[in-house]
């Protein structure tokens, strides 16, 4: 029996990136396709039944948009794909490209608001900001109008194309790698986590103030796991603080420990346009875990989570409302226990990628059967 074979695409994103490696190559793995994947890497490899064709890191993007667009387009004609996903806005063009040519499905994966994302970039002035803008959103309409799917990583996302051509397959996690549950009242005492990226953009000037300015005994305690902004790794470097581990980028795999061994997970990014609605991994990976959470007082949050009552929501640029948030759970663990064991009951009947996987192999089937 012949495969049908796919090709998933990113010259920015690491191989082992948790949506597309962990999840949506995993998932089609498990469904019976080849499954071929060109990210940044070190080398070529085979890993959990997934071929990686590595990419190197370039840190111009300049370099990275003409060198990492004409390796992948090798590595296309190479493995001659039934069919095309690709993760980043600038290999649209790559997609829509083969489609043509070979008459084969081709998708590109929406992580974000593209064009929001750009207005948030204050670094750039106004009117670059505006041009990028116009472009991004000239890529989507083309995607939207000639791709043959769309993949979106929310509902927000979703509502930028056509609802005919878009799957929502949202980053929840796999339940089945939070299999072993324990209780709050077993973590480090007044431990708190912090997992995924962190920059000023996502509330981590007012985490270490919450964290410092803490007059519990014994005090609160931060252990972070991820990227940082350069901002932020200034900070770690230069004012280290006995309050604050920063482990750097952990396997996915450790994820699940991580966040057992700690008391509650935060979740504070700041009430940018492409935040607004958007749906950070660690919250539903607290709740697998069975922790709670404190996280932004978004009216989007509120409206998905609320009704579980498995945290508690916050001013994301008040360190003094986190800091308050953070000891009442730290002070009250029978109250936090019941928290993270509402939360993970919420995630196994709501939020768990088992039911995405099945969404999109379903979708990836139909699109090769066409």
């Amino acid at each position: 029996m012949i495969q049908n074979r796919i090709l998933h695409a990113s010259s920015i994103h690491p191989a082992t990136d948790n949506r597309i490696f962990h999840k949506e190559c995993a998932a089609l793995i498990q469904n019976g396709l080849e499954v071929h994947l060109s990210a940044v890497a070190t080398a070529d490899e085979t890993k959990n039944g997934v071929h990686i064709h590595a990419l190197p890191f370039e840190e111009s993007r300049l370099r990275r948009a003409v060198l990492g667009n004409f390796r992948i387009w090798k590595i296309l004609r190479k493995v001659k794909p039934d069919l095309f996903h690709v993760h980043d806005p600038e290999l649209i063009p790559h997609a829509l490209l083969w489609g043509a040519l070979n008459g084969r499905p081709a998708v590109y994966d929406a992580h974000e608001h593209l064009s929001k994302s750009i207005l948030d970039k204050t670094y750039l002035p106004m009117i670059t900001r505006r041009a990028i803008t116009a472009f991004a959103r000239g890529l989507e309409w083309a995607a939207g109008r000639s791709l043959s799917m769309i993949v979106a990583a929310t509902p927000a996302i979703a509502r930028d194309y056509p609802a005919g051509k878009v799957v929502t397959i949202q980053n929840f996690p796999w339940l089945a790698s939070f299999g072993n549950v324990t209780l709050v009242s077993a973590a480090r005492q007044r431990n708190i986590v912090y997992v995924g990226g962190l920059s000023r953009e996502r509330g981590g000037f007012e985490i270490f103030s919450a964290i410092e300015t803490s007059t519990l005994e014994p005090p609160l305690t931060l252990t972070m796991a991820g990227p940082v902004s350069s901002e932020i790794d200034r900070v770690l470097r230069e004012q280290p603080s006995p309050s604050i581990t920063y482990l750097g980028t952990l396997p996915v795999s450790e994820m699940p420990s991580l966040i057992s061994d700690s008391i509650a997970g935060l979740a504070l990014f700041l009430p940018l346009a492409n935040h607004l609605e958007s749906q950070p991994t660690k919250l539903f990976e607290y709740m697998a875990a069975g922790r709670p959470f404190v996280a932004f007082n978004f009216v989007y949050w509120r409206k998905l989570f609320g009704a579980f009552d498995c945290g508690l929501f916050v001013d994301p640029s008040d360190a003094t409302a986190i800091r308050e948030a953070l000891e009442v759970l730290a002070g009250n663990i029978p109250m936090a226990e019941a928290m993270g064991q509402r939360g993970r009951l919420a995630l196994e009947r709501h939020f768990t990628f088992e039911t995405q996987a099945t969404k999109l192999c379903r979708a990836v089937t139909e699109l090769l059967q066409e």
